[in-house]
């Protein structure tokens, strides 16, 4: 079996936009996007937390994909709706052991 490296990524991006669509509290979300950062080398930048010399919108790069928006909840939402689009709904990896997905 040949490994597909994107393939991966994008049923990691997949099932990590799943999940966080299932949070509806902005705190638990945006903690929850902050671990799967810390693990997976990822970046996210609130300006609300930056003070005033930092930059204007929020940024989110993780997992091969980078979003923006006016406010982390726009930038959050645009980012599980970009990785929703990026992997079709049958994406699978049976190959995966638990441990190598997000969780």
């Amino acid at each position: 079996m040949t490994f597909h490296h994107a393939l991966v990524q994008a049923a990691q991006r997949r099932h990590l936009a799943d999940e966080l669509r299932r949070i509806t509290d902005a705190d638990a979300r945006h903690r929850r996007l902050t671990e799967v950062a810390i693990d997976t080398g990822g970046s996210i930048i609130d300006p609300t937390k930056q003070g005033r010399a930092g930059p204007v919108y929020a940024e989110i790069s993780l997992l091969g994909l980078y979003h923006i928006g006016e406010t982390m909840e726009e930038a959050m939402a645009e980012w599980i709706k970009a990785a929703q689009r990026c992997a079709p709904m049958n994406v699978s990896t049976p190959h995966l052991q638990e441990s190598q997905t997000c969780s």
